[in-house]
């Protein structure tokens, strides 16, 4: 009898315990609740609640946006890819001397042998690069036929993210001698560097991914002395 008394008397506890439980919680959740009511009812608290949200909305879409929901149509201007060489054929450029332009193999050159000079190109290209760049003092426009092609694209990308009017400025290429060294793409003509200084932070950074993901594998983009003084991006090709 005792035993069944004194599991009558566990089972009651346990009975009386959630009843306790679930009292204090709800208790818990109605002082809650109330306090999250009379935080929301402030001005200044409904003010920094608000602000908060449209932060976080506009992380959230700038984190959605890629290069393809720029406002640049590559098939406007210069398709990518296999199609990208063809667009711009080397036969439009014509030499303005009677020096040859000879492409670089994979291969170092010699020390004792070094031949820097490169032809200057005239064509569309050529025009359209300069009549659309600022150039830095002192920069040197002799540049290979590809290097060109890719220049042109490059001008277009900055064009689709800072207006039709906007003209990059172009702060090495082929010179700076004193700066590259001997083995530099710069020395070559397959080299220039288009500053970034003082544009919008967005802007310079969708610039990058677009010609990071839309050049074919022939270039190389760098996003070089980011954040500093010469911010600049540097544009390379292989011949």
């Amino acid at each position: 009898m005792s035993t069944v008394f004194i599991i009558l008397l566990v089972i009651l506890l346990i009975i009386v315990g959630i009843i306790l439980l679930v009292n204090i919680g709800i208790r818990f959740a109605i002082f809650t609740a109330s306090a999250v009511i009379d935080i929301v009812k402030s001005p200044a608290s409904l003010f920094f609640i608000m602000c908060f949200i449209g932060f976080a909305i506009f992380v959230l879409v700038d984190m959605k946006k890629s290069p393809s929901g720029s406002s640049y149509d590559h098939g406007n201007d210069i398709p990518v890819a296999t199609e990208y060489k063809q667009s711009h054929p080397e036969e439009t450029y014509q030499k303005a001397d009677e020096r040859t332009y000879k492409q670089t193999d994979d291969t170092e050159p010699s020390i004792d042998n070094v031949n820097y000079d490169v032809p200057l190109q005239t064509g569309s290209n050529h025009d359209y690069i300069m009549e659309n760049t600022f150039q830095k003092s002192g920069v040197v426009m002799e540049l290979t036929p590809q290097l060109e092609s890719g220049l042109v694209y490059a001008i277009k990308v900055f064009k689709s993210q800072f207006g039709p009017d906007f003209s990059p400025t172009i702060i090495s290429a082929h010179d700076s001698y004193h700066i590259h060294d001997k083995w530099s793409h710069h020395r070559y003509g397959q080299a220039v560097d288009i500053s970034l200084a003082d544009l919008p932070l967005n802007q310079r950074r969708r610039v990058v991914r677009i010609l990071e993901g839309t050049l074919p594998k022939d270039y190389k983009v760098r996003w070089e002395d980011k954040y500093l003084s010469n911010e600049h991006i540097h544009l390379q090709s292989n011949h």
